[in-house]
């Protein structure tokens, strides 16, 4: 493993000084996103056993000892897929979570976060004019994964028609949300017990405050994680390097921290066409290619424009350079793959990240391995 240092100095520490807005800090004066800071150049290891050529593989997921893979064109009739990892094979463990209406089915997923302490996975559905909580403890049998019977679902009273992405699990009994609907704000908290919802004290930036709310969601077209019941969550738009991370105390954002702030470039329009605005291609990507552990928040990214990322829009956004950082914002160090990735997840002690490359000739798919240097 090599290590490769930028003309610039190695800084792993940074200096957040206070700005304007309750407990929020300034962005970095170094560009990380740039190529400021050490870089660690990583070589991957192939996984075996993965049936490719029938789709596109995206998302994995890590579950205990076991990968969570997120595809239907391995079996169209589920949503998951969970394959154990021993040495450098998977071995496929069966897929579950029927694609339906059913009690214990989901014509889509929200959100998904595993507790490692109970072994509890908990799967979101939020749209469908509906919102429920699909949990399976995973500790009752080996493959409680399969077992219906096992599953517990618990319908949650929301509004009807509103549709919630990204949803997070701030504690076991409390949700975190980004809701589309009719409102100004950004993100909302909802209690498991009552239903209640609350929306947080952030609202979407003025500059945006002329268009319509969904509007405003897909120029901005951001998403949220964060490590189950930790209170911490990252922010990233899509559309431009425009991230954050914060925490929450009551229905107040707290500690917000900005890692980069390029807001995204567009022009309104006349409206006479499908968008009132019109996104400017030129502008660098955003990143959506992410992961979080209760340690680092690793962000993936690369350069290239808008506009370069849409020709490549039937596979989704493969990136090679991914930012460390840790949860106050401080740079860690910027991880260089060998070969691009769609997704990724990283174990919970920081020393394994699995990855999702694509090859864009073939477009077949397949899991790699690297070992972090953490």
């Amino acid at each position: 493993m090599k290590k490769r240092t930028t003309a610039r100095a190695v800084c792993l520490a940074l200096l957040l000084t206070g700005c304007a807005g309750s407990g929020e800090k300034s962005a970095r004066k170094d560009d990380y996103f740039h190529g400021d800071g050490q870089t660690v150049e990583l070589t991957h290891t192939p996984l075996k056993g993965l049936r490719t050529g029938d789709g596109i593989i995206c998302c994995p997921e890590i579950v205990g000892d076991s990968l969570l893979i997120t595809d239907r064109f391995l079996d169209s009739r589920y949503w998951m897929n969970r394959f154990s990892v021993a040495g450098d094979s998977l071995s496929d463990r069966g897929a579950f979570l029927h694609n339906g209406r059913g009690p214990k089915e989901m014509i889509t997923y929200s959100g998904t976060a595993f507790d490692r302490h109970t072994r509890t996975l908990y799967f979101a559905e939020t749209a469908n004019g509906r919102f429920r909580q699909l949990t399976i403890d995973l500790s009752q049998a080996p493959d409680a994964h399969t077992a219906t019977d096992l599953w517990e679902t618990t319908e949650i009273p929301a509004r009807f028609g509103v549709i919630y992405e990204s949803v997070c699990w701030a504690a076991p009994d409390r949700l975190l949300c980004i809701p589309l609907d009719d409102s100004d704000y950004l993100f909302t908290s909802i209690d498991l017990s009552s239903g209640s919802a609350t929306y947080l004290d952030m609202k979407y930036p003025e500059q945006l405050m002329q268009f319509q709310p969904f509007d405003r969601y897909q120029i901005l077209s951001y998403r949220m994680l964060s490590p189950f019941g930790k209170n911490r969550f990252l922010v990233s738009s899509r559309t431009s390097k425009y991230i954050f991370l914060f925490s929450v105390e009551g229905n107040r954002i707290k500690e917000l921290v900005r890692l980069s702030e390029q807001f995204p470039v567009y022009t309104p329009t006349d409206g006479s066409g499908k968008y009132p605005y019109k996104l400017g291609g030129r502008q660098e990507a955003g990143c959506s290619v992410l992961a979080v552990t209760d340690r680092y928040v690793y962000i993936g990214y690369d350069n290239r424009s808008l506009a370069e990322t849409w020709q490549e829009s039937h596979i989704g956004n493969q990136v090679s350079l991914i930012n460390v950082f840790d949860w106050q914002g401080r740079f860690v160090t910027r991880l260089s793959l060998d070969l691009p990735v769609i997704a990724f997840a990283v174990s919970d002690d920081d020393r394994t990240l699995y990855a999702t490359h694509v090859d864009t000739e073939t477009e077949e798919s397949a899991i790699l391995r690297y070992e972090l240097p953490l």
